[in-house]
């Protein structure tokens, strides 16, 4: 075991055994690989399919793009032979700082907290504040927000690049000017990139349950009324620039003698709940993963000795990187938009667990009748447009 000295903290590396670190490159290699396929995946169907343009998947699809970032990052540094430093002293303090340091990797994962946190203020603004947020929100700002995470997650990491130096040993190591300081920026790292995240998506996700919760109440007991009185409280999603409510809308007659703005606002609190349920689970994730790593650094710069390189260091780690790939499969799993649009770009899939279909995305453009399993065999019309789908 090799110890490490840094002014304010020793920490013990372990060098891991000829099996260990096969499995950490198993791991490693798994990870990288779902989370380049799963963004990507991600990315070009907001790309392709325009129904879904919207603000919210904007900042999602920002999302996967910087996951597939730290992910061509994380396979950089994890995967790929670490590069010597070269002979001059100024080329290797350079490359000490901005690459072995790791600052690309951990920059971006603070990105993608950033966006999170995007995410979840667009939420709380759509649900709580409808009408700003019809009339605040569009695409054009919702790009400009997509910008703001791309420079925060390098710049918050930035005192961490650069307190980086090389040493006698030529090892590229941290070296803190003072106890003070390290212990200071340590409590700042770690309350700006998980306390202040966390504590921001517990309270606003409260408020939006506890939202919607009322709202569902009010449209299943009180459908006269909403018959014929506006619904100012109704979420955002409720308005034509989402595309939640443009896929619901298509599955809704508006001219139907039947109370049709109860049904328009049924769907759309329906639409309302499946991204905030899966938008929940991405924070939840968030919290899970993060939390172990953010607990190991901040001991370290108060002065706790660390093992870096034991087997709670590495776990920590793989949770991180996990979250890279993690919300990619919690889409798949439980947006329904984008598991329409999967449905209709990929050419062989399931609807609902019960109707198939074999078909190219261009076939899907128009009606056709397909067979229906279920307790007996019978046919029904599939509609689809645009990713909505219409079963007569």
């Amino acid at each position: 075991m090799d110890s490490q000295t840094t002014e304010g903290a020793t920490t013990a590396m372990n060098d891991p055994t000829p099996f260990d670190a096969i499995m950490l490159k198993t791991v490693y290699s798994i990870i990288g690989l779902l989370g380049i396929v799963g963004n990507s995946l991600v990315i070009y169907l907001v790309v392709k399919v325009p129904s879904l343009r919207s603000v919210t998947n904007v900042l999602i699809c920002n999302q996967a793009l910087i996951d597939l970032t730290s992910s061509i990052f994380f396979v950089c540094f994890y995967l790929v032979p670490e590069p010597p430093l070269p002979e001059s002293t100024a080329a290797a303090s350079v490359l000490c700082k901005l690459w072995l340091s790791g600052w690309p990797l951990w920059g971006f994962s603070v990105s993608s907290t950033v966006n999170l946190v995007l995410l979840t203020l667009e939420r709380y603004f759509a649900i709580m504040h409808p009408i700003k947020y019809r009339y605040r929100f569009s695409m054009r700002r919702a790009k400009f927000l997509a910008i703001i995470p791309w420079f925060v997650g390098p710049l918050h990491e930035l005192g961490w690049a650069l307190v980086q130096t090389v040493d006698s040993e030529g090892q590229c190591v941290p070296l803190w000017p003072s106890v003070i300081l390290q212990c200071v920026l340590g409590v700042v790292f770690f309350t700006g990139h998980y306390m202040l995240p966390v504590t921001l998506m517990v309270y606003v996700y409260t408020k939006i349950i506890l939202k919607l919760r009322s709202d569902w109440r009010s449209s299943t007991t009180s459908p006269s009324r909403d018959a014929h009185a506006p619904n100012n409280n109704a979420p955002a999603l409720n308005d034509p620039q989402s595309s939640e409510y443009n896929s619901d809308r298509r599955n809704t007659t508006d001219c139907a003698p039947n109370s049709p703005v109860p049904r328009r606002r049924h769907f759309s609190l329906l639409a309302s709940k499946s991204v905030l349920r899966t938008l929940l689970i991405v924070s939840a994730s968030y919290i899970v993963c993060w939390g172990p790593n953010e607990i190991i650094y901040l001991l370290f710069n108060l002065g706790v000795p660390v093992e870096f390189g034991g087997l709670y260091h590495n776990l920590s780690v793989i949770f991180v990187l996990c979250n890279m790939c993690l919300n990619p499969i919690v889409y798949a799993f439980h947006y329904e938009e984008l598991k329409r649009a999967l449905r209709t770009t990929l050419p062989t899939c399931e609807m609902n667990g019960k109707l198939r279909m074999s078909c190219c995305s261009e076939c899907c453009k128009k009606s056709k009748t397909y067979e229906v399993e279920g307790s007996e065999q019978q046919l029904a019309t599939v509609t689809l447009q645009d990713g909505a789908i219409t079963r007569l």
